[in-house]
């Protein structure tokens, strides 16, 4: 599992175990393919640590009976061609079909998975926590035979955003509310997916800093770390959103975080023109929550590149719409190389998704894939190279790597981009017109590249 290298090629094997009885009644049959299993901070396949590389997936449409095997193909086969290992199936509402997990398990792709919880406080109440734990237990035993499964996590943004706002809107109530989210997605969730499964770990949140103990026989049997945490820890928040531009490539605001499951910034797509008028702006007022994206979208192109000044209409709209996406290209490309870079650090960080894979629908969003599947230019940032001083090593060198995700060893992963400060410090600048000169983009936005090198 883990698409060659490393990992090994994708040898699937159909193993049928029954157990009978003296009478030769079957007592049960289980499925099995592989073991997978993650530690803090990590994960590993057979005791082989690797690093996490991919992104977030998310409904491919808006109605689930016009998503096809077909189509998730398409969207898994981008998946390798990005050189990703990881998908995190974010917790939207219903689970995925069982030819998702079939076509992972071909393509070397893990799923980290997600029970269908988010964003909210639930009750605990006899009724609700028996309706959960037989819909938990139902898909763990549904999804646990393939090699793919990676990882069960309680849901989406409950630990990390529910409680702090709890604690933020209603102190007093805090210690209830952590109770109750303790009786649900540790008391609950973590024995369903460990009494029904072999080798795969669960954490009750895709938020969380860590935990501090587990331990079977205490009546709570993982201690979570929560805030528990003191200045220049490496425990933090597994979501970082930071839509402040000027501080898009300053490392020292980065997250230092094992592993890092979401990071994101927007970018147009080119149909914008069709449902935005004028043509030749990025004025969508209109639109309450897209108008803030549509601003620091535009802001960033403002700050770090020429402006887009054509006399076409059109080709000024299309060029404002590439800047955007050589942006977020940009941003997000330096917030994983900086989390490769801390492979060799205390953190030891071994995993970066970043937010979004795909699209539910045609929009200005996070998404590296368009709807209609077109990749932007987030998901194919061709080769790049880097020279400075490596982490641990006094010599200077020079480095090239095909995109983000190509593929390194793990003993060597920290040597990735080893200029990183260096090399956007002196890109922030020409962006600037540091030297004074205004450079036409008109051939870089032609040839798919941007002004100082390639993107």
């Amino acid at each position: 599992m883990g698409r060659g290298g490393l990992l090994g090629e994708q040898n699937l094997y159909d193993v049928e175990i029954t157990v009978v009885d003296a009478a030769g009644e079957i007592l049960a049959e289980r499925l099995r393919e592989k073991l997978t299993c993650v530690r803090i901070g990590h994960f590993e396949v057979n005791g082989h640590p690797f690093y996490a590389k991919g992104s977030n997936f998310i409904p491919p449409d808006a109605f689930w009976p016009r998503v096809t095997p077909a189509r998730f193909k398409q969207l898994f086969d981008a998946v390798v061609s990005g050189n990703q290992n990881m998908l995190r199936l974010w917790s939207s509402g219903a689970y995925a079909p069982d030819f998702m997990y079939d076509i992972a398990d071909e393509l070397g792709i893990f799923l980290w998975s997600e029970f269908e919880f988010g964003d909210s406080l639930y009750p605990v109440d006899i009724e609700f926590l028996d309706d959960v734990r037989e819909e938990a237990e139902y898909q763990v035993r549904r999804f646990n035979h393939h090699p793919s499964l990676a990882l069960w996590a309680g849901g989406n943004e409950l630990e990390n955003l529910e409680l702090y706002l709890v604690n933020y809107s209603a102190p007093e109530q805090y210690e209830r509310y952590k109770a109750e989210y303790e009786t649900l997605f540790i008391d609950t969730l973590l024995p369903a997916v460990y009494d029904n499964s072999h080798g795969i770990t669960y954490m009750p949140s895709s938020t969380n800093n860590g935990y501090l103990s587990i331990n079977f026989s205490e009546p709570i049997l993982i201690k979570q770390r929560y805030q528990n945490k003191g200045p220049g820890e490496v425990h933090g928040s597994t979501d970082y959103y930071n839509y402040k531009t000027s501080q898009a490539f300053n490392i020292s605001a980065y997250p230092r975080v094992l592993p890092a499951d979401e990071l994101c910034f927007n970018s147009t797509t080119i149909t914008l023109r069709n449902h935005h008028y004028p043509s030749g702006s990025l004025n969508t007022s209109d639109f309450n929550h897209g108008s803030n994206g549509m601003r620091e979208m535009t802001m960033a192109v403002e700050m770090y590149y020429p402006i887009p000044n054509k006399t076409d209409a059109i080709g000024n709209f299309s060029a404002w719409i590439w800047s955007t996406q050589v942006f977020q290209a940009d941003f997000y490309k330096s917030q994983i190389q900086f989390y490769r870079v801390g492979v060799g650090k205390p953190e030891c960080q071994l995993g970066c998704l970043y937010w979004q894979l795909e699209d539910i629908w045609q929009a200005p969003t996070w998404a590296g894939v368009e709807y209609e599947g077109r990749w932007k230019v987030l998901h194919n940032v061709a080769t790049v190279t880097a020279r400075g001083t490596p982490v641990n090593m006094n010599a200077t060198k020079t480095f090239t790597h095909v995109n983000s995700w190509t593929p390194t060893p793990l003993g060597k992963a920290a040597l990735v981009d080893p200029g990183l400060r260096d090399g956007y410090e002196a890109v922030s600048q020409l962006y600037r017109g540091g030297g004074g000169e205004r450079v036409d983009m008109a051939e870089c936005w032609a040839k798919g590249q941007r002004c100082g090198g390639e993107l």
